[in-house]
């Protein structure tokens, strides 16, 4: 887990990692969240949508999105302010996406950075969007 202090943070700086989804990911999902949408969980009734077949939670994605800026980008000292997303594609169960961060913006007076922030899977983008951090 990254520890950095607000001055050590730089603007530019990234972080990525990847995640292969696994049907264990989403059951343990559905468990905590309810959401038991059969776009998620339903093979044969989302075949029958215009996505063709089940889809990953999109706040699934964002929990990973968690992930990078929690342990990541800042890391340890960070206290999630303000999340804006974008779905933009849909991931699948075994798909290895790649969850990315970049700090686009710093305040001290605040100690709040922004983070720009994309979920890919090869050149797709899934998500895209923008955090709000304070660092403690």
């Amino acid at each position: 887990m990254v520890d950095k202090s607000f001055n050590e943070i730089v603007v530019g700086e990234t972080a990525s990692f990847s995640h292969r989804i696994s049907e264990e990911n989403i059951a343990t999902f559905v468990r905590l969240s309810g959401d038991e949408n059969p776009l998620h969980i339903d093979e044969e009734y989302a075949r029958q949508t215009k996505l063709g077949g089940k889809v990953v939670h999109g706040l699934f994605l964002a929990a990973l999105v968690s992930r990078l800026i929690g342990v990541y980008l800042p890391g340890k000292r960070s206290l999630l302010l303000f999340t804006e997303f974008r779905f933009k594609a849909p991931a699948r169960i075994a798909d290895t996406v790649k969850v990315e961060g970049r700090i686009i913006a710093k305040s001290p007076a605040t100690r709040v950075v922004e983070v720009a922030v994309e979920v890919k899977k090869d050149s797709i983008n899934l998500l895209e969007g923008v955090i709000k951090v304070q660092v403690l």
